[in-house]
Order: C-alpha cells, then sequence, then structure tokens
C-alpha cells in the first residue's frame, strides 16, 4: 500500500540535480601571475638594495683608499720640507746641486717605515709607490711682506724686507686593495726660506728680554725676543712697531731688585694718525667678564690667569691687529744658520776654529774669517804684542807656529805694518764695574781711514805695508776689520798710560802711570768718520761700510761714525737732516749722509765713553781722571754721538731673579756720570749670547750715571743698507699645498727649468 510519507519520499528522489559552482583554469593562472610579479618585484627591490649597498661600499671604500694615499703623499711632503728646514738652518749656502749629491733621505728612511705592512699594521699604501720630488732652489728675490696685506697681519716679518727663496716639492703615492682600482694621489707644495738680516730690528734679544726704563721712552722699529720678554716702566713706553716674542710677553719685572713697576706700556696698532705717527694702543685697563665678575687688568701672555678663559692671542689680535705677538700666535725663534742657542751665537765673534767642523756654517759667518785686516794681540813676556794680517788664514798659520817669532821673520810678505800711532796697545784704564783695571788696545780709526786714501805723496809711515811695499789696500780690503785677543782674561804691564789730568788722589787714578791691568780690552778712539772704500774694479763685491769685530770687550771713545753736534749735519751745506719720522718722535737725529756709513761694532761686551774722554787728538785723558763721579775730578760726561749697530753680550738676570742683567736700557755700558747729558744713538741693538770675559754685574755704586737717552732705529737699516758681512735670520714656510692631476704632476717634471729630482735611495 502506498501511503503519503512514500509518496513524498518518491517525489523528493524524483527532483532534478543541483549544479554547485566551481573555479575555472584561468582564474587559478591570474593568482599564480599576481604571486610571480610580486616576488619579483620584490626580488628586483632586494637586488636594487643589495647593489645599491655594494656600490656604495666600494664608493666608500675607494674613497677610504683615496685618503689613505692623499695621506700617504702629504706625510711625504712634509717629511721633506721638515728635513729641508734642517738642512737650510745647517748650511748658510745650499743650491740644488746640493740635493743632487745628497737626495732628501725622507723617501728611504722615513716614509719607508712609516707605511711597512706587518701583521699588526696593515697597510695598503703600496710598496714603493710614494715618490718625492724636489725642484732646483729658485734664486734670491728681494721681497717686502706687504704690512698692510690682510694675508701677512700675523706674519712676524711683515713690514720688513726678504731675500725669498723657492723649493718645490712633489709627491704621490698609491693605495690598493684586492677587487678595487688602485687609487693614485698626486700632490704639491711650495717650501719658501726666508732670509732676513739680523740688523732689521731696533732690538733683537737671543736671550730673556728686560726692559724696565724708569723715563718715558719710544722704541721706533720693530722688537723682537727668542726668549720671553719681560717688560714695566717708571713712565710711559710706547712701541711704534712690531713687538715679537718666541717665547712669552710679561708685564711684570723678572728681577727682584727693585725696577718699576708700572705698565703703561703701548703697542703699536698699525695705523697711523694724520702725522704719519704709528698709533698705539695700551695693555693697561681692560675689562673682562668671569662669570658674574668684572675683571680688569692688564693684557700679556699671563691674561689667561687673572681673566679665566680669556686668552693674549684672541685679546692681541683684536688690539693691536698682529704687531703684538707671542708664541701662541706661531712667532719662532730666529736665528742666524747654523746658530741653535746663545752659545752657538757667541762663535760669529770668536776667533777661527779649523777643530770645529761639525759648525761648518757657523765658522763660514764668523766676522774673523770675513776680515781683511786681522789684528793678533798676544803677549812676549809681561808686553803686549801686536801683529797684522791681511786674512784669516794666515793669522792660524801664525797663531799654530811653534816659535811664532821665527814664523814673522819666515814670511814677511804676510805680515802688515800698520801706520804710526794706528794701534797702541800700551794703554790702562778703570773698570768699576768689573772692579778692576783694564789694559786697552786703542785703535785709531781716524789713522786707519787716512790709510786707505793715501795718494803718491802720501809718506810710507802713513801707509799699511807689506814686506817693504805698499799693500794694495783696494784689493784687500773688505769692509771688515778683527782684532783677536789672545788672553781677555789677563793683562800685562803697559808703558804709555796717560798721566793724571786732574784730581790729587793719585790712589784714585788707576790708570794714571805705568803699571799692569787684570784683563785685557779693545777700545776704539778717533772714530767719527770711519774707514770705508765704495766697490771697485779689483773689488766689485766689496760691501760699502765698516765692521768691527772682536773676541774681547770693546769700548767706543767719543763720537763715533757722526760729527757729534747736535742739531746740524756735516753735509756741504749744513742743511741736510734725516727725512725718515721714524726717529725719536719725529724729531730727527741728524743723519750725517755725506760721512756716515753703515756700521756695526761687535764684542764680548759694548761700552760707550762720551767724547769727554778724549781730547781733540783723540787721546783718551779720561784714564787719568779719578775713578769716581765728582763733578769737579771725576768722570764727567758730554752729549755724544754714536751711529752704529751694536752687537754683543749682557750679563744676565740670575734664575732666582736675585739682581739685575741691566736691562735694554742699559745694554751699551756706561762709565760716566751722564747727568742732563744726552747719548743719541742710531743703530739697531742685538744681545746674541751672555758675555764670557766682561762678567762684572750692573748695579755696583759709583760706576756711572744714566744718560738721557734718545735711540732710534737706524734709516740706513730700513732701507736695506747694512753693514758688511751682516748676519741673517733664516725662517721657513711651507705654502700653496693643493692636490694636482696627473697631467700636472707630469707637466710640472717635464719642466726643465725646476729641474725636480727624485729624493730615492
Amino acid at each position: 500500500m502506498i501511503t503519503a510519507a512514500s509518496s513524498l519520499r518518491a517525489t523528493a528522489l524524483r527532483l532534478p540535480p543541483m549544479h554547485l559552482p566551481h573555479r575555472s583554469h584561468s582564474d587559478r593562472g591570474s593568482a599564480l601571475v599576481l604571486v610571480t610579479l610580486v616576488s619579483v618585484c620584490v626580488a628586483l627591490v632586494i637586488g636594487v638594495l643589495l647593489q645599491y649597498a655594494l656600490t656604495e661600499a666600494r664608493i666608500n671604500r675607494a674613497n677610504v683608499l683615496r685618503l689613505e694615499a692623499k695621506n700617504a703623499a702629504e706625510a711625504a711632503l712634509e717629511y721633506g720640507a721638515a728635513e729641508l728646514a734642517v738642512r737650510f738652518n745647517s748650511n748658510r749656502n745650499f743650491n740644488s746641486a746640493t740635493l743632487a749629491v745628497n737626495p732628501v733621505t725622507a723617501h728611504s728612511t722615513r716614509l719607508a717605515t712609516l707605511y711597512t705592512p706587518s701583521a699588526d699594521s696593515p697597510t695598503t699604501i703600496v710598496p714603493g709607490s710614494i715618490r718625492l720630488y724636489v725642484s732646483n732652489t729658485s734664486s734670491g728675490i728681494p721681497r717686502r711682506i706687504d704690512a698692510n696685506d690682510p694675508e701677512n697681519a700675523f706674519d712676524p716679518l711683515r713690514g720688513q724686507t726678504v731675500n725669498s727663496r723657492f723649493v718645490r716639492l712633489l709627491a704621490t703615492a698609491t693605495a690598493r686593495s684586492p677587487g678595487m682600482r688602485d687609487q693614485v694621489v698626486y700632490a704639491s707644495q711650495a717650501f719658501e726660506v726666508r732670509d732676513s738680516q739680523l740688523f732689521n730690528y731696533a732690538i733683537f734679544y737671543n736671550l730673556p728680554m728686560e726692559f724696565h726704563p724708569a723715563p718715558d721712552m719710544e722704541i721706533w722699529g720693530p722688537v723682537h725676543s727668542n726668549e720671553d720678554a719681560f717688560l714695566t716702566a717708571g713712565g710711559t713706553v710706547h712701541y711704534r712697531d712690531s713687538f715679537t716674542s718666541a717665547g712669552r710677553i710679561i708685564a711684570n719685572a723678572f728681577s727682584t731688585t727693585g725696577r718699576p713697576t708700572g705698565r703703561n706700556i703701548h703697542f703699536a696698532t698699525g695705523q697711523r694718525d694724520a702725522n704719519n705717527v704709528p698709533l698705539t694702543s695700551p695693555i693697561n685697563g681692560h675689562s673682562f667678564r668671569v662669570g658674574t665678575t668684572n675683571v680688569v687688568t692688564h693684557v700679556d701672555s699671563d691674561l689667561a690667569t687673572r681673566a679665566a678663559g680669556h686668552l693674549f692671542s684672541e685679546k692681541a689680535s683684536q688690539l693691536w691687529h698682529g704687531k703684538a705677538q707671542d708664541v701662541s700666535l706661531g712667532v719662532e725663534r730666529q736665528n742666524p744658520p747654523g746658530v741653535h742657542n746663545p752659545t752657538d751665537a757667541r762663535k760669529l765673534i770668536d776667533p777661527p776654529d779649523t777643530s770645529d767642523a761639525a759648525n761648518a756654517s757657523i765658522e763660514e759667518q764668523k766676522f774673523s774669517r770675513q776680515a781683511g785686516l786681522y789684528v793678533f794681540v798676544d803677549r812676549v813676556g809681561t808686553a803686549p804684542r801686536v801683529t797684522l794680517f791681511r786674512n784669516a788664514e794666515d793669522a792660524v798659520s801664525f797663531k799654530a807656529a811653534p816659535n811664532r817669532a821665527a814664523w814673522i821673520s819666515t814670511n814677511p810678505d804676510k805680515v802688515l805694518t800698520p801706520p804710526a800711532g794706528l794701534i797702541n796697545p800700551n794703554r790702562r784704564m778703570r773698570d768699576n764695574r768689573e772692579g778692576r783695571t783694564i789694559n786697552m788696545i786703542d785703535i785709531d780709526l781716524g789713522r786707519m781711514r787716512t790709510a786707505l786714501r793715501t795718494t803718491g805723496s802720501t809718506p810710507d809711515d802713513q801707509r799699511f805695508r807689506v814686506n817693504g811695499a805698499n799693500w794694495d789696500y783696494q784689493a784687500g780690503w773688505t769692509g771688515a776689520v778683527y782684532v783677536e785677543v789672545e788672553s781677555p782674561n789677563s793683562g800685562f804691564t803697559t808703558t804709555s798710560d796717560i798721566s793724571a789730568v786732574s784730581g790729587a788722589n793719585a790712589a784714585n787714578i788707576h790708570g794714571a802711570g805705568n803699571g799692569s791691568g787684570t784683563a785685557t780690552a779693545v777700545r776704539l778712539i778717533n772714530g767719527q768718520r770711519l774707514p770705508s772704500l765704495a766697490p771697485s774694479s779689483s773689488n766689485p763685491h766689496r760691501e760699502h761700510g765698516f765692521s768691527f769685530a772682536t773676541n774681547a770687550p770693546v769700548y767706543i771713545a767719543g763720537h763715533f761714525n757722526a760729527n757729534g753736534v747736535f742739531g746740524t749735519s756735516s753735509s756741504p751745506d749744513g742743511s741736510e737732516r734725516s727725512p725718515d719720522p721714524d726717529f725719536d718722535g719725529g724729531a730727527p737725529l741728524d743723519l750725517d749722509r755725506h760721512t756716515e756709513v753703515p756700521a756695526l761694532v761687535a764684542g764680548d761686551s759694548i761700552n760707550v765713553l762720551s767724547a769727554a774722554w778724549v781730547d781733540s787728538s783723540g787721546l783718551p785723558v779720561g784714564d787719568g781722571r779719578e775713578n769716581n763721579l765728582n763733578a769737579t775730578r771725576g768722570r764727567v760726561a758730554v752729549n755724544t754721538e754714536v751711529s752704529a749697530v751694536f752687537m754683543g753680550g749682557i750679563v744676565q738676570t740670575p734664575a732666582n731673579g736675585d739682581g739685575y742683567s741691566g736691562g735694554v736700557e742699559n745694554y751699551p755700558r756706561f762709565h760716566e756720570d751722564w747727568g742732563s747729558r744726552t747719548l743719541r744713538y742710531r743703530g739697531s741693538i742685538v744681545a746674541l749670547f751672555t758675555s764670557t770675559h766682561a762678567t762684572g754685574r750692573w748695579g755696583s755704586a759709583n760706576v756711572y750715571g744714566a744718560p738721557i737717552r734718545r735711540w732710534g732705529f737706524h734709516d740706513f737699516l730700513r732701507d736695506g743698507k747694512y753693514p758688511p758681512f751682516t748676519p741673517s735670520l733664516r725662517t721657513f714656510r711651507r705654502i700653496d699645498f693643493r692636490d694636482i692631476t696627473r697631467a700636472e704632476y707630469e707637466a710640472l717634471l717635464a719642466d726643465t727649468a725646476l729641474g725636480f729630482r727624485l729624493m730615492s735611495p
């Protein structure tokens, strides 16, 4: 039986089948493509990023290699320049041929070890790739260092004329790394050698400088100290030109013995007023902010100790614009070639020393080596003996002879006979500073001058003679005279002392009558007009002027290289005066242009005796006066005029400050009561060393009364007119460093005028 339920199941079973949805093959392919595209893009991005990273790494590595190659090339230039500086400092004369024989050794002895690879210190510099070339030395060119050029604002030599020479250096180096292109660098630098003259300075100290004048003073001309400079003033001191110190500038006295303590000191600013007078600005009274406190103090090298955070180098640049500089501003020592300390400097006035091969550069600069007239003073028993030669070589041979008298007999053509009265070795004077009686070798410069101007009618006793014939002074005179005293610390018996001129107390007149001294010195008399010859056909390179040097103390008696008439000149019409305003605040110092010559006096110490010490004939009548400052019977000075460079020694202040050197103001030593009298001096004061023989300290009683000091820097020196054989000062500059291309490098090497040489083993 068919029921309803079964009917329903049958109906349900007979329904048509349902159609279910399904994915086509094309949909599945689209998804695959999309996934693939995304994967490729990601891969590309990753690849680009990796490539970028690798490229950056290579670029960075290439930059590092280039920097290492550049450092190596710069090191070659620096080492080469340093070695050139050593050579130029050790040799006065240096030319390009020297490099051909003795190359700069930086390449082999320094750079090779600096860049040698090792396990602990690998290097990318290719062995042997560092090459250093040095050019010929250029000819010297006089060059004025323009004080108005901003690039020279802090050049210690600005305003001076230097003899400038250049050497150019080239260097190349290669850095290498596996998988990288070699990096090759080329670089160039100029090395300038500057020779300025020692006498370009109004005051030059190779020792600590002490300058503590009690009265007002104005200093015209550049001032330089190779050591610390200690400055105070009793009045006001104006430095009208540059002041440089290779040490410090200290506004205090080093000495503890009662020097002036004032600091009314003014340095030049580099500007001038409407009358062309250099303006100055004081060191005193400057205000500095230190935290919340306002500090008012002076400006010197110790400024930071009084005003923390404030430096002398910064304030000095603001106040004086490079006219006042110390070591913090880069000021370096200035010395003649081969001279590295005061002991070396002393050798410049010493006799020849054939055993001193290590100091050949100093030896050739000695005044004794340049002399065309060499005077040798020794003793025979207790009496002095004076022998004259035409050159140092003959003097050296004479000194070495076991029998000097026999040497003279067998070498008559090597010995000069002087004019009568030219040299008197038989005099004495009492030096109260030294505390002893000094034997004097008096040299009459007036007679020497006459002997250099002889004519056919001149008597033989007024000439220099050689073995019975006249000396050919035109060929032999060099402008330099040297006196060697064999034993400056010993005296001898005199036979022609000056008798007492005044004073009844003979015990006080140590120079009167005959007797013995305990030391020997040289004294120049009758020097108003100096012996000097212009160049001649037989001596075309002779320098005009007069240089005198001795290894002993030297005394100048009377007017020297000047007429001594204040307010006039000795020109033919009596009207010519110095046009240079840079003399004593603009007041001319009566330059005697028609009779005055560039002159130098050098010795163990420099002493000035006034014109009262000598009579009208040059006779040293002061020797016979009482050795005190008694206005009636003693040593009373008169106005005196001196025109010469002074180069000598001083007695330094002890290291503990107990004592005083006398300072720049007492550099020339005095022995009279000057009172209101004036020493008018124009020249250059040069303190190179400590005195070896004249070692009496400043400050003893009854020695001198200070003169009125009217001192100026000689305009001969400012104009580049120097005494014969003036020592030079040598400084260096490394300039014009630059990277160059290979083409520039090869062009420079190919330039035959430069003559580059490879500096290699």
